[in-house]
Order: C-alpha cells, then structure tokens, then sequence
C-alpha cells in the first residue's frame, strides 16, 4: 500500500492546559503520515509533554540496524544501532489515566482533542505498554528566520 502525507496548520497545541507553541510560534505546520502510527513532535515540544505528564518515562533505547542520521563524516563510520525514545507507562498508570492533548485547525476554530490514551501500545520486547509519542528536530531547524 502507499503512504500519503497531508499538512495542515495546527494552532493552541496543548496538553494539560499548557501551551505548547506559546513561546514559539502562534501555529504550526503539522504533518499527518498515514504509513505511521506515533505522533512525533519537534524536541522542545516533546520535552513540555514529557514534563507535564507525570505518568510517563521517556528512556533511551537501541536496536540494531545502521542509523545513518549519525553518520557525519566520511572518516567515521555509521553506528550498528538506531536510538530510540521510548515513552513507558509508569507502574500502576493506566492508559486512561493519561491527558488529553487539544488543538485548533485555526485561530478561532474549535478545539480538537487527541487523548494520549489512543496512542498507547504495547510493541516492545518486554510488553510495557508505551504512549507512541516521539521527538523530532529541533525547532530550530524549522526556523525560517536567521538564528544569530
């Protein structure tokens, strides 16, 4: 089958009432992968979730296989393992007992809400359930605007 990919604007992205985009944009482009079932989010953005949600533990983790995002020179060669974030339920936390995450498909639209509870899964060797939540670049590497 074919993956396709839409975007959209995305306005007042938050998660337990804080504003995500507030420090950073008053919107942003959004991305939807129809071959992906994760919500991956840029750096800071993850990281205010992770904070706000106390049911998780956000780890690092590797599999085998080339990562060849960290390859940076011709003269290094690329690690026999990918990096991965993985976000674990913490003990006694249940899917439900995760928050929803709300937005706007413009300024003045009405809201929508993604419960983090609908991006539970449990694909991991050890079978802990994880939320499919994912960070991305930085936001700086979306800037349009010189970083000076």
């Amino acid at each position: 089958s074919r993956y396709a990919f839409h975007s959209f604007e995305l306005f007042d992205l938050r998660v337990c009432g804080t504003d995500l985009l507030g420090n950073y944009s008053s919107h942003w482009t959004a991305m939807i992968d129809t071959g992906a079932a994760c919500l991956s989010l840029p750096l800071e953005f993850f990281a205010m979730v992770e904070a706000w949600v106390p049911g998780i533990n956000c780890v690092q983790e590797y599999i085998d296989g080339v990562d060849f995002t960290e390859c940076i020179t011709d003269e290094l060669p690329c690690p026999n393992f990918k990096k991965l974030t993985i976000c674990y339920l913490n003990e006694g936390v249940r899917a439900s007992d995760l928050p929803v995450m709300s937005f706007r498909l413009g300024e003045t639209e009405n809201k929508l809400y993604l419960p983090l509870e609908d991006l539970v899964v449990s694909d991991r060797p050890s079978g802990k359930p994880r939320v499919c939540l994912n960070p991305t670049d930085s936001y700086a590497m979306f800037r349009t605007d010189q970083i000076k």
